[in-house]
Parts: C-alpha cells; sequence; structure tokens
C-alpha cells in the first residue's frame, strides 16, 4: 500500500472501508496460494522428459534398412 493510501485510511465511508479491507484480504490470499503452490515446486524440474533424437537420427535406422534389403 503506498503512503498516500494509508494517510487516507480511515477518512472514508464504511462501505468504502470495507470494500479496500475485502481488497486486500483477497490479495494476502492470493499470495498466500501463490506461496504455497512454490513450496509445492520446490525440487521439481520443468524439464520435459522428450529424447533429445534428431529428425536424421531417427530416419537413419530406416534408410540402413532399405539398403541393407536392397
Amino acid at each position: 500500500m503506498t503512503a498516500e493510501a494509508v494517510a487516507e485510511r480511515g477518512k472514508g465511508t464504511l462501505e468504502e472501508e470495507l470494500v479496500l479491507l475485502k481488497q486486500e484480504q483477497t490479495v494476502s490470499e492470493i499470495n498466500a496460494e501463490l506461496e504455497a503452490l512454490k513450496v509445492e515446486d520446490k525440487g521439481k524440474t520443468d524439464k520435459l522428459n522428450v529424447p533429445m533424437q534428431t529428425a536424421e537420427e531417427k530416419v537413419m535406422p530406416y534408410v540402413n534398412t532399405c539398403h541393407d534389403s536392397s
């Protein structure tokens, strides 16, 4: 919250203060959920288990088979 926002707190109507309080609570809840997700992700990698094979490496066994059979 900015210094201006802090200085303005308490000067609004009860309805305005309630809205501000709910917004702060929502932000706090979202931040707590994000922190929980970060903890769950610790130790995991973002790498996909995809074999790193070039197209040529994939095709060569078939090409060799064709040459051998002719």
